[in-house]
């Protein structure tokens, strides 16, 4: 045998650790993209915001069909963090809210304001989670995913 285990072994790691290290790219904020973001992203109880919680909440409803359960009211919206992946990826808010619904619980909201996230990008975009409510899965345990 022209080559041994361990010499191979050895060879295959150097190789290995070279492509990685060619692979790395230096960070580049959204900014700077050719279209770029600019990270101005409306807070956390913006009005726009909250109003298409509460309608995407409901069709989500009338889709299941399961229950005519509405939001009646948000309180005491609150930031958990801002571009908290860096800033080469596109700036979202991460936020929670407290919601009541017309079945008298309050229930946590959780969600994401992202920037150019609306129809066809055209304005900001929100990706949210009710805990208890989340029929599909989407964002489990507990909504966590929604603000990850």
């Amino acid at each position: 045998m022209l080559f041994s285990r361990p010499a191979l072994a050895a060879a295959c790691f150097f190789l290995v650790s070279i492509g990685g290290a060619a692979c790395a790219r230096p960070i580049s904020p959204a900014e700077d993209r050719t279209i770029g973001y600019d990270g101005d992203l409306p807070s956390c109880d913006d009005y726009g915001i909250l109003g298409a919680i509460k309608s995407q909440f409901d069709a989500k409803q009338f889709w299941f069909g399961e229950n005519d359960l509405s939001i009646v009211a948000f309180e005491q919206a609150g930031e958990l963090g801002y571009r908290k992946h860096g800033a080469d990826f596109i700036p979202r808010r991460y936020c929670e809210v407290k919601a009541l619904f017309n079945d008298g619980r309050p229930r946590e909201v959780k969600y994401n304001i992202i920037e150019r996230g609306g129809f066809v990008g055209f304005g900001p975009g929100v990706e949210f989670c009710a805990v208890g409510e989340d029929r599909a899965l989407a964002f489990p345990p507990h909504c966590s995913g929604a603000v990850r």
